[in-house]
């Protein structure tokens, strides 16, 4: 006989932690078009997207095509950096993570660095030329 056993303790409570729940993207970022040659662009990601919860949202970024845009995160600011004297397409994925848990939640667009129209040249020369005999 099993005598003076203690109760059994309850089992926890299986609803999840405000912690536990991954960022939303609540404003997805526009897609980015620049010239050749253009001065880096800065994006502020502080309402891109939200949480609930205790937990602070980190951010991180990558580039598809880092011959043509590179990426780099300051707190909430994206950084987007061309190439000099170049131009194509990349695609850029930002990611929220919250701090202590291993939710994140991604939001990607397209980044177009465009080839500038060439500065019109001078007028070309002709080759032949016609004199008119005024007699």
């Amino acid at each position: 006989m099993f005598f003076n056993m203690p109760a059994p303790s309850p089992s926890p409570d299986p609803s999840p932690t405000p912690d536990e729940n991954a960022p939303v993207l609540q404003n997805p970022i526009a897609d980015v078009t620049v010239n050749e040659n253009a001065t880096p662009t800065t994006i502020d990601l502080s309402n891109v997207f939200t949480h609930e919860g205790t937990g602070t949202l980190v951010f991180s970024a990558t580039s598809s095509n880092t011959n043509k845009v590179t990426v780099s995160v300051d707190g909430t600011n994206l950084l987007l950096t061309y190439a000099p004297n170049s131009y194509g397409n990349a695609d850029v994925t930002v990611t929220a993570n919250v701090t202590g848990t291993v939710f994140s939640t991604n939001d990607t667009f397209s980044v177009a660095v465009n080839q500038p129209n060439p500065a019109p040249g001078p007028a070309p020369t002709p080759e032949y030329y016609y004199v008119l005999d005024s007699a």
